[in-house]
């Protein structure tokens, strides 16, 4: 790399403001709206052509968001424009080095003065430099996406299965009506009965209470007030750790072995089902190691665990139609674990219960592999990002870490 020398982040680009638009005057359409929280909304129009970069302004200050697509920012964010001679993704990593979140102006109500923001210094990075950063940054977080996308597909490939199976009762249906099932085996489909009871469920199925197919725990906090309760070595899962996952992989709080051992009858091992059952209801995930939970939270440890997959999709399905049958979710708030415990879900053969785990235990599987990746190249990316925007770290050195990561 050329010798860098310092600028202002004012040579490198503009700070624009984004237009009003309220949520009456929006028409649903294909471009996303972005306020400081990131996406609020789709409008028929668009105000900037993608790709670009979004600033928070009001609201969260500092927030940085990348968009391909053309987009609509609102009064409450800056848009990027770059100076001549700039690329516009290397921009994107720059900012995200940037104290911006430090820099609100008025106490009252959070803002970023963009002429602040422009007397920022940063070293001066000639463009060829810029390319070569942005491509080792982007190739990370390309990979990361790529993850996210084939998790989603395999989510909802084992999220249909057990729909069309036991929910819909897809196969029951069509050997009640003398047709064969669709997409199964015939071993397979051999497990499914033909007739349904009277009650509505298929012949032979049943519904049982949570507490008849795992033991059922309700987290609980140790004190805060002693310090030494808390470190570095088991999850401690709440709520905010749940939100859009199957596993959790990183935790706000981790006890220490004396929080542990205050509570021991608390912990969790891995293959358990969790379910948020105060404040923010029906967050389902599925444990991968020993861990405790808050009392928020109510967690089943299937009696087998060999079986524990189909236990999380028949525990998610159960918690999210509750949510659905109660106004606003209330029917969930300030779930008791004797509540919990009571809640029916749809006990099919054992055999059949199986036959979906031999289907959907490698979507599993590499759904949580796929995410420990993810974990490791966000740290990587995190760790590489200051180091070459400063310059500390040579590109070389930085594209074989890339290569050991991604493989």
């Amino acid at each position: 790399m050329t010798e860098w020398k310092d600028c202002k982040i004012e040579d490198y680009f503009e700070l624009s403001y984004g237009k009003s638009l309220t949520a009456a005057n929006r028409i649903a359409g294909e471009y996303p709206v972005y306020g400081s929280g990131g996406i609020s909304g789709t409008h028929n129009e668009s105000l900037v052509k993608g790709p670009g970069i979004i600033v928070g302004r009001k609201g969260t200050v500092g927030s940085v968001y990348w968009e391909n697509r053309d987009f609509y920012p609102i009064d409450t964010v800056f848009y990027v424009v770059p100076k001549a001679g700039n690329d516009i993704r290397f921009l994107y990593y720059l900012l995200k080095t940037l104290p911006l979140e430090n820099m609100n102006t008025d106490a009252a109500v959070p803002g970023l003065n963009r002429n602040n923001a422009y007397r920022l210094k940063v070293l001066d990075i000639p463009y060829d430099d810029q390319i070569i950063i942005a491509d080792i940054l982007g190739s990370i977080d390309q990979k990361i996406e790529l993850n996210q996308r084939i998790n989603e597909t395999l989510e909802g490939m084992a999220r249909s299965v057990f729909k069309s199976w036991f929910v819909d009762f897809d196969p029951v249906r069509a050997k009640a009506e003398g047709r064969e099932p669709e997409g199964i085996e015939s071993a397979t489909a051999a497990l499914f009965p033909s007739t349904f009871s009277p009650n509505g469920l298929p012949e032979g199925w049943e519904e049982k209470p949570i507490s008849e197919i795992g033991d059922v725990i309700t987290g609980k906090t140790p004190s805060t007030k002693d310090e030494e309760n808390y470190g570095d070595q088991t999850p401690f899962i709440t709520i905010p750790d749940m939100h859009g996952k199957i596993y959790v992989l990183a935790c706000g709080k981790y006890l220490s072995s004396k929080g542990v051992s205050m509570q021991k009858n608390k912990t969790l091992p891995a293959g358990s089902i969790c379910v948020s059952c105060i404040a923010t209801p029906g967050l389902t995930i599925l444990t991968h190691e020993e861990c405790q939970t808050n009392q928020q939270i109510n967690a089943v440890v299937p009696f087998k665990k060999e079986v524990q997959n189909f236990r999380f999709w028949q525990i998610k399905e159960v918690s999210e139609e509750v949510i659905s049958k109660g106004s606003g979710g209330s029917v969930f708030h300030n779930l008791n674990k004797s509540q919990f415990s009571d809640l029916k879900v749809i006990e099919p053969s054992f055999e059949l219960i199986k036959a979906y785990e031999e289907i959907v235990s490698s979507f599993m599987e590499k759904i949580l592999e796929n995410e420990k990746q993810n974990q490791t190249l966000a740290a990587l990316r995190d760790t590489l990002l200051p180091k070459l925007i400063s310059g500390e770290l040579r590109v070389d050195t930085a594209t074989e870490k890339l290569k050991e990561a991604i493989g």
